[in-house]
């Protein structure tokens, strides 16, 4: 449902099949048993009196407030906002996507991360990508891709008392099994349009290289998903007011959706608010998705969730979506030439949002040569 980023990075869907992208916290200080008390890992009775706390779930909340100038543009009257679609893209654009996935007390089945066999997983999955785009040049960027299991708060004490006790012996750290660091991090790939398709500028990084190959073919859909380029379906010239319903199936499932998601989507239109200052169409959602398709290594991804609530934000200036936050329930498996190797059944949670800034040109001339200016429109967008 985000944007595809290959085999380490794909739309979320893809994420929770492999658990290739997972992430959460990482401890980078000496805490002493006082310190977790206050963090609430412990309180501060007895150690049997521990406090089931998941810190990692107090996310920041996103500000809700819309840049004046921007606001200026909304097309809404008497009737309702109007979905707008008419205004052309700014040529040169950045977008920022940043991804919290959380298994809930997830059952998995075969391999995963963390080992293998039968086992009940509680997890967080932190993704930061930039995307950009000038004219016939776009580079992607990962900027943070980490995973943790989630322990129990003795578990975790144990860790840190454990750190504590190598730092005093001059010893370095045990190894944390617990947390896995994406090895894209830090690193970038840059495609060239060259009239008809999306070319991968060589690199010399191996791992580079492989990512970018693995994502050549999809460069258009990637900037679609993350709000550089048109979506190819979008709203039509409809007003909506707070209660307005929106219902998709099947083949429109694309309109907020970018995996080939099939099944049934209900969206009722609650007003206006911002995503980092930017005017969105906040609908309330609730359906059910299916969707199936063939990963990298030939193997065979199923997948069945229900959406039992959650919200979409849609942009009110452009054909993209700026935030989702939904929670699921999945059941996927995995098979490898019709032999089940993979289950993953649970609750999953969804947090995304995407800062979408339009870049200024530089007031000064650049040493460097700028490319053109122009978005492949014809080739890159389709229209309804």
């Amino acid at each position: 449902m985000a944007g595809k980023m290959g085999k380490s990075g794909k739309q979320f869907l893809s994420v929770l099949f492999h658990l290739a992208v997972l992430s959460g916290m990482v401890v980078t200080y000496d805490l002493s048993k006082g310190l977790a008390q206050k963090l609430g890992w412990l309180d501060g009775g007895s150690s049997s009196e521990k406090v089931e706390m998941d810190i990692m779930a107090m996310d920041e909340d996103l500000s809700i407030e819309i840049d004046p100038e921007l606001e200026k543009l909304v097309d809404v009257t008497v009737d309702g906002y109007l979905f707008r679609k008419d205004i052309p893209f700014p040529p040169h654009i950045k977008v920022i996507t940043s991804q919290v996935t959380k298994f809930k007390k997830v059952r998995f089945a075969g391999k995963s991360q963390f080992g293998e066999g039968s086992m009940v997983l509680s997890t967080r999955s932190d993704e930061v990508m930039e995307y950009e785009m000038a004219g016939r040049v776009t580079r992607f960027t990962m900027k943070e891709g980490t995973t943790e299991k989630l322990v129990s708060p003795s578990e975790k004490l144990a860790k840190l008392q454990a750190i504590a006790e190598a730092k005093n012996a001059g010893e370095p750290p045990p190894q944390d099994n617990d947390k896995i660091v994406n090895r894209l991090v830090g690193k970038a790939v840059q495609f060239n349009y060259d009239g008809k398709a999306w070319k991968l500028q060589p690199s010399k990084e191996f791992l580079t290289m492989a990512w970018g190959k693995e994502l050549e073919d999809q460069v258009t859909s990637q900037l679609q998903a993350n709000g550089l380029l048109s979506r190819s379906r979008w709203f039509g010239k409809e007003r909506m007011s707070p209660g307005s319903e929106t219902k998709l199936s099947d083949k429109s499932m694309d309109l907020v959706f970018d995996d080939g998601e099939q099944g049934k989507l209900e969206m009722v239109f609650k007003g206006m608010e911002g995503v980092h200052g930017h005017p969105c169409g906040v609908f309330e959602v609730k359906g059910s998705l299916t969707y199936e398709k063939t990963d990298s290594e030939g193997n065979i991804l199923k997948s069945e969730e229900t959406v039992e609530g959650g919200k979409i934000w849609c942009s009110l200036l452009y054909p993209a979506v700026l935030r989702m936050d939904l929670d699921l329930v999945i059941s996927h498996e995995t098979r490898a030439k019709g032999k089940l190797i993979g289950q993953q059944q649970g609750d999953v949670s969804i947090k995304l949002h995407r800062q979408w800034t339009p870049v200024k040109p530089e007031t000064k001339k650049s040493e460097t040569p700028q490319p053109k200016q122009e978005a492949p429109k014809e080739s890159l967008e389709k229209k309804d």
